[in-house]
């Protein structure tokens, strides 16, 4: 219990740095407090603080100079996603369109290794993802849990560990960009996207179930490509919220900002 409560506040922590970051409108270069000022600040311990400050480092978002301070770092978008609290802190248009690219590269394969290697059980798993996103469908009570369950259990099915470290940040954008697709849709009353994009799914798990590679390769190709107008609306949406955000007028303008080049990015 102490190890789940000590991981709960070093993620309070980053989390605090980074809003310290965006309020104060620093820079790549820019020096950030002191070790003993965070202390103070936090009032946490000094392992909790430094674990904190090492998964920071981790994404980039930080540089620790010995003996001359803390400095914000070049962020690197996979990095950030995997391990880093605030995916929206990325990015360059050009960074979005690599992720889209590997993404389109990725997840084809990663559905074809699973038609090969999956177990019964793992199918069983898969199809069971299906028929829950199925019932929240019919029922008008959407959830993103089900949307990443799916996903998560068909990059576990393809049985490759470095695929599945490299779809991590797969997993931590949609987790970010679900409940925004989820209350765009609804906002537009669009119940038919929800059906289709439920369809699109359903064919992936049917060509993985059927032990087909091609099928479940294409049947991932056209999810992907289907994805990318949900996006661009579901960051419209983040948008709205920042505009009436309680944040300070520069860090408002450099997370719009953000959210605008991922906009442009997703017009690919």
């Amino acid at each position: 219990m102490k190890q789940v409560e000590r991981k709960l506040v070093t993620e309070v922590i980053m989390e605090q740095i980074v809003d310290y970051i965006r309020q104060n409108n620093l820079k790549p270069g820019d020096k950030l407090p002191n070790e003993q000022d965070f202390l103070n600040s936090f009032g946490v311990s000094r392992p909790t603080l430094r674990e904190a400050l090492r998964s920071l480092k981790v994404t980039g978002l930080i540089d620790l100079q010995p003996g001359s301070g803390i400095y914000v770092g070049h962020p690197k978008m996979l990095s950030l996603l995997a391990h880093g609290p605030v995916p929206s802190l990325l990015t360059t248009t050009g960074e979005i369109r690599e992720f889209i690219e590997a993404r389109r590269v990725l997840e084809p394969e990663v559905a074809a290794l699973a038609a090969e290697k999956a177990t019964d059980s793992e199918l069983e798993e898969l199809t069971a993802s299906i028929t829950q996103m199925e019932k929240t469908i019919a029922e008008k009570a959407y959830e993103k849990a089900h949307y990443i369950d799916f996903h998560q259990k068909l990059y576990q099915a393809a049985h490759n560990q470095v695929l599945f470290e490299m779809t991590e940040p797969i997993v931590m954008l949609l987790s970010t960009l679900i409940p925004y697709i989820i209350k765009d849709r609804e906002k537009r009353y669009a119940e038919e996207e929800f059906k289709e994009k439920f369809l699109l799914h359903k064919d992936l798990c049917q060509a993985v179930c059927t032990r087909d590679p091609e099928k479940a390769r294409q049947a991932a190709l056209d999810h992907v490509n289907s994805t990318f107008e949900g996006w661009y609306r579901a960051v419209e949406l983040m948008e709205e919220e920042y505009q009436n955000k309680d944040m300070n007028a520069p860090a408002r303008e450099e997370t719009l900002l953000k959210a605008r080049e991922l906009k442009k990015a997703l017009q690919y």
